[in-house]
C-alpha cells in the first residue's frame, strides 16, 4: 500500500473479467486499498450503506480515481458494491 499512496501520479491499472469482477495484480492492490478507505470515511453508526450521503460517495470515488485507473460507471458500481461488503464486515467485527 505504500507504493499506492506514495506516488499519486502513477495510477494502478485494474483488469476486469467478462462478468465484471476485477482480477490480477491491480485487483489485489485495489482490494487492500478499499478496506482502510471505507473504515476512514464511512461512519459505523450508519444503519444502511445505501443511505450514505452523496458527498461521502463523491469523496470515496475521488480517492479511488486518484490512485487507480477506473473511469467507467459499471466499474464504479462494482467497487461500491465491494466497499459495502467491506463496511458491513468491519461493522460486524466491532459488534
Amino acid at each position: 500500500m505504500r507504493r499506492v499512496t506514495k506516488d499519486q501520479n502513477d495510477k494502478v491499472s485494474v483488469e476486469f473479467t467478462d462478468i465484471g469482477e476485477h482480477a490480477g495484480l491491480g485487483s489485489v492492490t485495489l482490494s487492500s486499498f478499499l478496506g482502510p478507505l471505507v473504515r476512514e470515511h464511512v461512519p459505523v453508526l450508519l444503519d444502511d450503506r445505501r443511505k450514505l450521503d452523496n458527498l461521502t460517495k463523491a469523496i470515496l470515488w475521488e480517492e479511488i480515481q486518484g490512485r487507480f485507473d477506473l473511469r467507467e460507471e459499471w466499474q464504479k458500481d462494482v467497487v461500491f458494491k465491494q466497499m459495502g461488503c467491506l463496511w458491513r464486515s468491519s461493522k460486524s467485527r466491532l459488534v
